[in-house]
């Protein structure tokens, strides 16, 4: 699934260990299921039916990976990796929010280090969430989540073979003709 959306697969195994510890009966409180923790909402984006088996689960997980990847598109290599695993984590919506913020403090809104990573947590503020169009988000939560994922896709590269030339091969689009490895 993930080669037929452009992806390392690398990158994709570092978001389900992330997600579920590879456990594809793994179901969340907010009723994300399976080893990429789909939840109802992202697989009706995507146009899936079924999500709960671990192979519905990976095409509709993948697929809404590439769905997100699609949104923050302006961003480049691992700035973009780190938004698009935050929206993935938290919705597009609240990472939305987060760029607002970003705008409006003199941040790039498109760099995740040291500018999206430093928003975030904002989203936890009660003098801020409130006037955001998506509210309250667990903001640190997420960028320990994005750093652990991106930690843990980087050793993967390093300890298996055919490691994609540069970052922006882990997300490239379908029709940018280039394919990650895997």
């Amino acid at each position: 699934h993930a080669k037929a959306e452009g992806f390392d697969w690398r990158l994709i195994a570092a978001l389900i260990f992330e997600e579920s510890r590879f456990n594809p009966t793994s179901e969340s409180d907010k009723g994300a299921y399976g080893l990429m923790q789909v939840r109802p909402i992202a697989a009706e984006a995507v146009g899936a039916d079924r999500f709960k088996a671990p192979n519905d689960n990976l095409h509709a997980g993948v697929r809404y990976q590439r769905q997100l990847d699609g949104m923050f598109s302006e961003a480049k290599d691992r700035d973009r990796m780190g938004l698009v695993l935050a929206a993935y984590n938290m919705g597009p919506g609240h990472v939305r929010d987060a760029q607002m913020l970003a705008r409006r403090f003199g941040f790039d809104s498109n760099r995740w280090e040291d500018n999206m990573d430093r928003m975030l947590p904002l989203l936890e503020q009660p003098s801020i969430y409130p006037s955001l169009p998506n509210g309250f988000a667990k903001g640190r939560d997420t960028v320990a989540y994005v750093q652990r994922t991106i930690e843990r896709y980087f050793r993967y590269r390093r300890e298996t073979p055919g490691t994609p030339a540069t970052d922006a091969e882990a997300l490239t689009s379908p029709a940018d003709g280039a394919r990650a490895d895997g």
